[in-house]
């Protein structure tokens, strides 16, 4: 390679990083989530504190830096991803002359340990100089390309992702914490799926009881239909989201081809799609076993100890019964859509087409080709430039107050009509303007309409 890796610079990008690392061991839900991995595992390099200490960053040497360059830098270790509009001859030509000569042959590796025999249930508490609580919940889990892994990151989606989600209902709603989610990490060989909760120190008990009974609860009870067709709608808005643009297209086949194919991209995703809620709830059961979960608490020194030991959490924890089965989110009723004449086309300019309603309203169309996202908004003119000493922020207020309710949805319906869509309505305020916006995958793009209007309006 042609990397120079001059001393002096190396020197002060090492102390960059150490700010790095310091600013981290600053962060509670890092130092929560590093540290339960390194109560969940033993030997496995996933117990690691990632970005390093200083202590051993400092030891860091120019030798050492150049050494794991020449070593890992190879062909058969790079992957290069073109996207976008170019010439691909041209294209290919330039790489040839930029990597054609990188000297060949594998990588000298030193694989880590795996783990043997199962954790069992674990627990550690740390205390802090921070004004928040932590509680961190994790158990062992499985590769990227293990066939039980859709239904776990599924699984994480139904337990953490959105308000219609069962930890939001559970504990953010009860306001027992001030956030709560769950997801299915599968950085390596092996996973890691993390129920993490943020709040009060005084209500982290109750956070922790709460959210073990939706644990408990997704085992007994299984997973509902419903709940998995809403994270699929999630989870399918997020892949197209990230395959928007260039560069996520680009880093998307890249970290594929890393795993082994980048065709196996696809099929991962057509798993997702295609699990049962039986499938989800199978591999709760498999997978969240009461007895091997890994517990963390982190709350400030002011706090008093949530749990003496690990025999006292578990007590805790096992006095816990499974929440009831939830219901099926209540749908709202489709609205009486009145008949109105149709916008007249006006003009084009730009790629722009210009129409305006019966009453005058400007209603602006950009066709972006080969998009599969659609954005639409409703902007209005006004606002806080009209405000006065006495009414500042009032219009601020009034955008966000309109997501609270209408006359046909709750807020929290307006919330679930969004996610079952694959996005959020959003209220923007600015200097001379307010609106709601929402942004969602092509298909639900009436939908989307329909629910706009309804904020906008009623």
């Amino acid at each position: 390679g042609n990397s120079l890796i001059d001393a002096g610079e190396l020197g002060r990008e090492l102390e960059v990083i150490i700010q790095e690392a310091r600013r981290k061991a600053d962060n509670p839900n890092a130092v929560a989530t590093e540290t339960l991995h390194e109560l969940l595992f033993d030997r496995h390099r996933m117990r690691r504190w990632r970005i390093g200490r200083e202590d051993g960053l400092r030891r860091l040497t120019r030798y050492d830096v150049a050494g794991f360059y020449r070593n890992f830098y190879r062909p058969s270790t790079t992957i290069l991803t073109v996207v976008g509009d170019v010439d691909v001859d041209d294209a290919m030509r330039q790489i040839e002359t930029r990597y054609g000569d990188a000297p060949a042959g594998a990588p000298r590796r030193a694989p880590g340990a795996s783990e043997e025999g199962l954790p069992g249930f674990r627990y550690r508490e740390l205390s802090g100089d921070i004004t928040q609580a932590q509680l961190a919940l994790g158990w062992r889990t499985v590769s990227t390309l293990h066939p039980h892994t859709p239904a776990l990151e599924l699984l994480g989606t139904v337990l953490g992702a959105g308000r219609a989600s069962r930890l939001y209902r559970a504990v953010r709603e009860r306001t027992l914490a001030s956030s709560v989610t769950a997801y299915d990490y599968t950085p390596t060989e092996l996973g890691v799926f993390v129920v993490q909760a943020e709040g009060q120190p005084g209500t982290l008990a109750d956070a922790a009881r709460a959210a073990w009974a939706e644990i408990l609860s997704v085992r007994e009870h299984g997973v509902g239909p419903a709940e998995v067709d809403r994270a699929q709608r999630i989870l399918d808005a997020r892949m197209i989201r990230r395959l928007e643009d260039m560069e996520g297209q680009a880093n998307h086949l890249a970290s594929w081809e890393a795993l082994g194919g980048w065709q196996m991209a696809e099929a991962f995703h057509d798993r997702l799609l295609s699990c049962t809620a039986q499938e989800v709830t199978e591999a709760a059961r498999r997978y969240l076993d009461p007895e091997q979960a890994s517990v963390l608490v982190y709350r400030p020194s002011s706090a008093p100890v949530v749990a003496g030991d690990a025999a006292a959490m578990h007590t805790l924890l096992g006095a816990v019964t499974p929440a009831p089965a939830p219901h099926a989110p209540r749908r709202a009723a489709p609205g009486r859509r009145a008949v109105v004449p149709g916008a007249a086309f006006e003009r084009e300019a730009w790629g722009v087409r210009v129409y305006r309603t019966a009453r005058g309203v400007p209603v602006l169309v950009r066709r972006k080709h080969g998009s599969p996202m659609t954005h639409v908004g409703v902007f209005v003119q006004g606002g806080a430039t009209e405000e006065t000493g006495a009414t500042a922020g009032l219009t601020a207020l009034m955008a966000h107050a309109a997501l609270k309710g209408t006359a046909r949805r709750t807020a929290a319906e307006i919330a679930e009509a969004g996610e079952m869509l694959g996005g959020s309505v959003n209220a923007a305020v600015g200097g001379e303007s307010f609106g709601w916006s929402i942004s969602v995958p092509a298909r639900g793009f009436a939908d989307a309409v329909d629910l706009l209007a309804d904020v906008a309006q009623h």
